[in-house]
């Protein structure tokens, strides 16, 4: 069994020193006495926190005015992130060719006479098969 050694100091963590949270019912990677060092670092009597926590990490702000504006900041991105619609770069992607159907144009995939592979553009730009490795002019 391998041991578990505290995150801030160091020491060994057993059922008796290791932090447990009240709300997950596990143990946690810190020991008590750190937890509580850093308690008393985050909340200082007489002084205000503005603070997000999440899963992985805890921002702390100077003001909530500031706290007000990164998560407005965070919620106009995440509305407004759009991403890219096409390839930056052509290699590696399949062929589709445009053929006339009934008198309407449709994009049909290329596929290897030889083999049946899918053709896809090669790193020099060719038009090449995936699967037989023939190279279409």
């Amino acid at each position: 069994m391998e041991t578990r050694l505290c995150r801030c100091c160091g020491c060994d963590l057993n059922g008796y020193n290791e932090y447990r949270s009240k709300k997950r019912r596990n143990l946690g990677r810190i020991c008590k006495l750190c937890h509580i060092k850093e308690m008393k670092k985050r909340y200082k009597k007489g002084k205000r926190h503005f603070f997000i926590t999440t899963s992985n990490y805890c921002i702390f702000f100077e003001s909530r005015q500031d706290k007000i504006a990164f998560i407005n900041y965070r919620n106009i991105l995440r509305k407004t992130h759009k991403y890219p619609a096409e390839h930056s770069s052509s290699c590696g992607c399949a062929i589709d060719e445009c053929v006339e159907i009934d008198g309407k144009p449709v994009l049909q995939r290329l596929y290897c006479d030889e083999c049946g592979s899918i053709v896809r553009y090669n790193k020099n730009n060719e038009k090449e098969c995936e699967g037989c490795g023939l190279i279409f002019s």
